[in-house]
């Protein structure tokens, strides 16, 4: 059985272990989560997880920064 998603409103854990100005809005649900610097993604936890889903384990992304 897979954990039920919290709501919006809360926070992605990242948030909790990354400085504060790394964090961001994640690309899909707008939750909070660690997004820029090292370690940083576009998603939250949750809506990697449900990407990773649809699309295989090894689905990733890919920096358009130069």
């Amino acid at each position: 059985m897979t954990t039920p998603v919290p709501p919006v409103t809360e926070p992605d854990h990242s948030v909790l272990t990354c400085l504060g100005s790394e964090v961001g809005l994640c690309a899909v649900c707008q939750r909070k989560t660690h997004r820029y610097g090292k370690g940083g993604s576009p998603l939250c936890t949750w809506c990697l997880a449900s990407a990773r889903e649809k699309w295989g384990p090894r689905v990733t992304y890919v920096s358009t920064r130069p």
